[in-house]
């Protein structure tokens, strides 16, 4: 993840084999492409229409939404489990933070991937998690959870205050 002002982050992800920014928006229901970059990401529109797309597009897109299959989708090593995106008009939204960015901007990385692969968001660092398998990992207590330090040392989690 890269930090761009003013408080977004953009991630590279790669979709039907091109490489993309995208910012990751946590208040959107779902993935969106640009649309003026629908045919370099080699889209294609999938059955079913604009079902289901509705409310869910960020603040600034068009209603000029429709679904589109994808073949593949990877965020770093992950292959992210969906077949279909969005494509809308995010000009202006995308064009103000290619410009802060310094850096084209191709879409919106939303909740269903987010959702789907039981993202971690760590903002200070910052960096994004997601999880690869299709699984639903148990709770464990607090003081079973570990991490690093900048170092690399092994630290035990805090307690007491709800941490894991």
């Amino acid at each position: 993840m890269r930090k761009v002002d003013p408080g977004h982050h953009l991630i590279e992800a790669i979709i039907n084999g091109q490489i993309g920014n995208f910012v990751l928006d946590t208040g959107a229901n779902v993935t969106v492409i640009n649309a003026s970059q629908a045919e370099r990401f080699g889209l294609s529109r999938a059955p079913g229409g604009v079902r289901g797309v509705g409310g869910s597009l960020p603040a600034g897109a068009s209603a000029n939404a429709r679904q589109v299959a994808i073949d593949s989708f990877k965020i770093g090593p992950i292959t992210v489990r969906q077949s279909r995106v969005v494509t809308a008009d995010l000009g202006q939204l995308l064009t103000a933070l290619g410009k802060i960015s310094g850096s084209e901007v191709s879409g919106i990385v939303g909740q269903d991937v987010l959702n789907e692969h039981r993202a971690i968001i760590d903002v200070a660092r910052p960096m994004l998690y997601l999880m690869e398998e299709d699984r639903n990992p148990a709770p464990v207590p607090a003081e079973r959870c570990r991490s690093t330090d900048k170092e690399g040392r092994d630290q035990q989690a805090a307690t007491g205050n709800g941490a894991s």
